[in-house]
């Protein structure tokens, strides 16, 4: 019982993200911060990939502050503009907003 509970849970974890996208092969070319939120505006070069998305700018990605793991993905972020690293990253649906969520960062 307990083995089906836990895999429900992984379950509904994954469709509360919602649609995501990754593109790889992308680098930091920008890392921007709104002082009224916290939240970090990011863009990549090239652009990330929305298709299939229903956000409609790939011209930023959007980590908020009160995301889980927000400390080491802003750390990553910008080791990986100042190295200029290539890394893959994850655009998730950010329902109702043109930025899509800053879901995943990988290098």
């Amino acid at each position: 019982m307990k083995k089906i509970i836990s895999i429900l849970a992984i379950t509904l974890a994954s469709f509360a993200q919602g649609d995501y996208q990754d593109t790889s092969n992308v680098k930091i070319e920008l890392v921007s911060v709104w002082t009224t939120s916290g939240d970090i505006l990011v863009q990549t070069n090239p652009k990330h990939n929305i298709q299939g998305l229903s956000c409609t700018s790939d011209y930023w990605l959007k980590l908020s502050e009160t995301a889980v793991g927000y400390d080491g993905t802003l750390s990553m972020l910008l080791s990986a503009q100042a190295t200029q690293a290539t890394v893959t990253v994850r655009a998730y649906d950010d329902q109702g907003t043109d930025f899509c969520k800053l879901g995943g960062l990988s290098g």
